[in-house]
């Protein structure tokens, strides 16, 4: 039976991914100035549109010096200006987000051949190589994945959504409930989707390395294969192995995802439809502009955009956390010496 994360291994597994970011602290803190920024233009994006639309449906002009400006067009340009800065400083962080991922990835795999290089003759008769690698090679690609994917795009996101979330409050308390609300009960759908998708996880990551295991033993012990004329058998093996157990553990994950991913969809169209209601009779009651809704439009998305981002990662996450307590368990060794110095 696949064995449970603990506490301990998530604890285990962070402590991994940040000793390997902290070895890149000059990249890291320019990304993060990257983030704040691009938090601050998400958030004031939608602000900047919503009043471009109350302008242009009715102007007001601004006198500066004598001189009569229409405020659309000012809302126009610093919508634009802040565009503009907002897409070049995502395409930069982009680049350099995925530049760190790779480095993070190679420099996980040179450390992994390097370390089973200074493991004994005892410990390779022992396991089974093949296995060891693709471990090593997956724990490097969720690192890969974590570092460049998941805390790159939730952290901007989740900073996002303070401003926003004062923002909507400030325009309507009752729509800003109205938001909250669906947020929470996507959460509620989030929590109880990743229990037993953890579960299935489990199963599929065992079910794969069990498959591979076997694929790599009828490859590796090919002649003894071909002196027994047991091509058919090892074959049919291997046809269980990936297709019946393999795949067929990946399957449930992917129905399971695809029913988080229905249910988010019916609870996001669901609250902006509340949203639009309600904003509808404020407006027809003059408590509400047509650009206080579009903004609120706006925000209602990016109140969802990091907890939607956190469950389709979250395999990554729990693939990661994984990976690094098996090639913990897979490269033990009884030298004192060795064990002193940890693989992660």
């Amino acid at each position: 039976m696949a064995k449970a994360l603990g506490k301990k291994d998530y604890i285990n597994g962070l402590k991994t991914i940040f000793s390997y970011l902290g070895q890149h602290r000059q990249k890291i803190i320019q990304l993060s100035v990257m983030a704040v920024l691009l938090s601050l233009a998400n958030s004031l994006a939608p602000f900047l549109t919503g009043r471009l639309f109350d302008s242009i449906i009715k102007p007001d002009i601004l006198v500066v010096s004598g001189l009569s400006i229409n405020k659309v067009w000012l809302f126009l340009l610093g919508w634009f200006v802040l565009l503009m800065i907002s897409n070049i400083f995502e395409q930069i962080k982009a680049f350099r987000s995925d530049l760190l991922g790779r480095q993070l990835y190679t420099e996980y795999i040179l450390k992994a051949y390097n370390y089973l290089l200074e493991l004994p003759l005892a410990w390779h008769k022992k396991k089974k190589i093949g296995a060891v690698i693709n471990t090593a090679q997956g724990s490097a690609a969720a690192l890969e994945d974590i570092s460049s994917n998941t805390i790159s795009n939730l952290v901007p996101q989740f900073l996002s959504i303070i401003i926003s979330t004062i923002v909507t409050f400030f325009i309507s308390y009752w729509l800003g409930l109205v938001m909250l609300s669906g947020v929470a009960a996507y959460c509620v759908v989030l929590v109880q989707t990743l229990g037993p998708s953890a579960m299935f996880q489990r199963k599929s990551r065992k079910a794969w390395q069990s498959a591979w295991r076997t694929a790599h033993d009828s490859i590796d012990n090919v002649y003894a294969v071909k002196q027994m004329a047991a091509e058919n058998y090892e074959q049919q093996r291997n046809k269980t192995k990936l297709l019946d157990r393999a795949l067929g553990s990946q399957l449930k994950i992917y129905r399971l995802m695809n029913g988080l991913r229905m249910k988010q969809k019916v609870i996001v169209i669901s609250t902006q439809a509340v949203v639009f209601f309600l904003a509808i009779i404020f407006i027809q009651r003059g408590g509400m502009s047509i650009g206080e809704l579009i903004t609120l439009n706006a925000y209602s998305g990016m109140l969802f955009g990091p907890f939607i981002i956190l469950g389709n990662h979250w395999r990554s996450i729990e693939n990661g956390m994984d990976y690094v307590r098996r090639i913990r368990e897979s490269t033990q060794n009884r030298s004192r010496k060795l064990r002193s110095r940890k693989f992660s």
